[in-house]
């Protein structure tokens, strides 16, 4: 009996560490996706001065999704108050300003990339392979570190304008 609680105990560190691990990399992206926006500057037309409402979609990633609307709770990016909205492959991103992806098919994320560069939305995610595909800006881990990439290309078709200062910290693709 005293062996099995021990076991239990001993599974539940481990599992615990993995789940705060995962909270620890979500809550830095979200730090740093705010951050990054202060650089970012969107076309003209897609932050018009009477939004008061800067919207986050999260799409199939609803852990991250929560992590962000707590971390924005009182936190605001370009000094408008941030609305998350947890959204799943294939819905409609048009409604937002800044839109993080998750796992999504491959032609749903063309889709995607089509739709965020026609309509000014900022694109983050964390795959090896989205950035390469379009993704504006790619989370990804080097040396037990987030670091960030950014597709150059993709960022000036979708009319952003990012700073030098943001570009010198980021990989370029």
């Amino acid at each position: 009996m005293k062996t099995k609680k021990i076991i239990i105990l001993i599974l539940l560190f481990i599992f615990s560490g993995k789940m705060m691990a995962q909270v620890d990399q979500d809550l830095l992206k979200a730090a740093y996706m705010e951050r990054i926006t202060r650089f970012v500057e969107w076309p003209s037309e897609c932050l018009s001065d009477g939004n008061t409402i800067m919207t986050v979609g999260v799409v199939n990633n609803p852990e991250f999704a929560n992590t962000i609307k707590e971390i924005f709770r009182s936190q605001k990016i370009k000094n408008r108050t941030v609305k998350v909205i947890n959204l799943h492959e294939g819905d409609d991103i048009s409604s937002c300003q800044i839109c993080f992806l998750g796992k999504i098919g491959s032609a749903s994320l063309k889709s995607t990339i089509t739709l965020a560069n026609k309509h000014g939305i900022l694109l983050f995610s964390q795959s090896k392979v989205y950035a390469k595909e379009g993704v504006h800006i790619n989370f990804y881990i080097e040396k037990g570190k987030l670091k960030f990439e950014i597709n150059e290309s993709s960022v000036k078709l979708a009319g952003f304008k990012i700073s030098h200062l943001l570009m010198k910290s980021a990989r370029i693709l």
